[in-house]
């Protein structure tokens, strides 16, 4: 992380990548994720990468010249998961739900603290 007095910015990333014939854990937990369904476990081929990105900037700005303020708080974040998988088409072809999706968030803040 960078910090500085008035500065922090934190920022994390993971990145795994699944091939060759495995447990379809990723397609199970997916599925139950997304629909509440139970798959049942087997082995599949599977060609899939799962990236989490996350970002967290904390800027403190001081207030001196304010009698009331202390300073102000801007905390932003942001966050994304992406999960590829490359045989989707095939998949979907033999029937099977796809999982590949990208979903991100942000969330911005401001504090004034006295």
């Amino acid at each position: 992380p960078v910090k500085t007095t008035h500065f922090q910015v934190e920022i994390s990333y993971e990145r795994t990548d699944s091939w060759g014939r495995n447990l379809n854990t990723l397609q199970r937990k997916e599925i139950e994720q997304g629909t509440g369904d139970v798959i049942q476990t087997q082995i599949s081929e599977t060609n899939d990468t799962v990236e989490y990105g996350a970002i967290n900037v904390n800027v403190v700005i001081p207030m001196p010249e304010t009698p009331y303020v202390q300073n102000i708080t801007i905390t932003a974040e942001g966050y994304i998961k992406r999960i590829t998988d490359a045989l989707e088409e095939q998949k979907i072809a033999s029937g099977q739900q796809a999982i590949s999706y990208d979903i991100a968030g942000m969330f911005l803040k401001m504090v004034i603290n006295f």
